[in-house]
């Protein structure tokens, strides 16, 4: 499925949970920094390996965020298998949150005030116009 000559070598599975399925976070909502809420990122990393690779070992553990994963292995089934499991995973919270964020591990909200939507994009701003600058100069 994922052809070789792409070079890709890991994949990472995210899913994002709002405490709130019915009123989500749109993109402007992150962007203007004005909805307060708690949103939860659950992630894996999968190191993709071939079929040669003699050092290939999985602990088994599924609940750690780093994984192997042989690329013959990555097909339809494991996609939806993964979906099903995914959607386990996001049905558990909604059923009761409190269980499932001490079984998952520490709580993180984001931060999603305006000042400091403001300071992440006036760093970049003032980043690029820099490199702009700095290009002139050197060039």
């Amino acid at each position: 499925m994922i052809d070789k000559r792409l070079g890709i070598t890991h994949l990472i599975d995210l899913t994002i949970i709002y405490p709130n399925p019915d009123n989500p976070l749109s993109i402007l909502d992150i962007a203007k920094g004005i909805k307060k809420a708690q949103v939860y990122f659950i992630y894996k990393v999968y190191e993709i390996r071939e079929d040669n690779d003699v050092k290939f070992e999985n602990s088994g553990d599924s609940n750690k965020p780093f994984e192997k994963l042989l690329r013959k292995d990555i097909n339809e089934q494991w996609l939806r298998e993964l979906w099903l499991k995914k959607e386990d995973l996001m049905d558990s919270f909604y059923q009761n949150p409190s269980q499932f964020l001490e079984k998952i591990g520490s709580k993180q909200m984001i931060d999603l005030s305006l000042q400091k939507m403001y300071a992440i994009h006036l760093f970049y701003l003032t980043t690029f116009i820099g490199l702009v600058y700095s290009y002139k100069i050197f060039f």
